[in-house]
């Protein structure tokens, strides 16, 4: 027993050695897009994303109800990696939300009379992985002119290789 026990210290104390030079950054896989929906909560499983290249990014989540799906999609060139970007008409981003539920759609950015913000808050790289976090929200009118306004969005960890 008493064998076991040094063996066991002498293995912790070498695997315990000198850090990597060159440490892996972990990487998570569990990535979402969140946001209130006039006051109502919304989560979508991240299922699309084809990264953050070069100042462009674009990222789609989404959440099945029943057979049907609700989709939120982001397509952004030029955006700012440290300052909120504004989503208008004249804007190079865009956000639209597809409700194959209810059979609406709508959205804020390019083209649209909505208006919104987007901020990245995280990046991380490991390797040809690239993780991104931000936070959105802005105010239009779906399709029926109701207004839509969205509060507390977040994109949490959208991964693309």
């Amino acid at each position: 027993m008493k064998n076991l026990i040094i063996l066991i210290a002498i293995f912790s104390y070498i695997s315990c050695g000198k850090d990597d030079e060159n440490p892996k950054t972990s990487i998570t896989n569990s990535s979402f897009i969140s946001m209130k929906i006039n006051g109502v909560a919304w989560k979508g499983n991240v299922n699309f994303v084809s990264g953050l290249f070069q100042n462009n990014f674009s990222c789609q989540g989404t959440m099945q109800v029943g057979e049907k799906s609700q989709i939120a999609s982001f397509g952004f060139e030029n955006v700012s990696l440290t300052e909120k970007n504004v989503l208008d008409k004249n804007s190079s981003g865009a956000f639209l939300f597809l409700d194959n539920v209810n059979s609406k759609s709508w959205g804020f950015g390019n083209g649209s009379s909505g208006v919104g913000e987007f901020k990245i808050t995280k990046t991380k790289v490991s390797g040809t992985i690239t993780q991104a976090s931000g936070t959105f929200s802005g105010t239009t009118e779906d399709s029926d002119n109701n207004t839509i306004v969205v509060t507390e969005g977040m994109i949490f960890n959208a991964l693309a290789e």
